[in-house]
């Protein structure tokens, strides 16, 4: 039994992969957040991993600078 909801979710998740898949944004998570937190978290899902960035350039990213420093 404890085994049956790992696989069911690994099912879902390999599913989602293998149809290139990114988690939708709740509505009201779109209404309150800052514009700038959505677009790096896009980015972060880019498809081409290419495209996403690297963990320095999240930390330096705009979004991060005034709690970084």
């Amino acid at each position: 039994w404890n085994e049956l909801p790992t696989k069911f979710l690994l099912k879902h998740l390999a599913t989602a992969l293998e149809e290139q898949r990114r988690p939708s944004v709740p509505a009201a998570c779109l209404a309150a957040s800052d514009p700038a937190y959505l677009e790096l978290m896009h980015r972060c899902w880019a498809q081409d991993p290419a495209l996403r960035p690297t963990f320095n350039e999240i930390v330096k990213d705009a979004v991060f600078k005034d709690q970084l420093g």
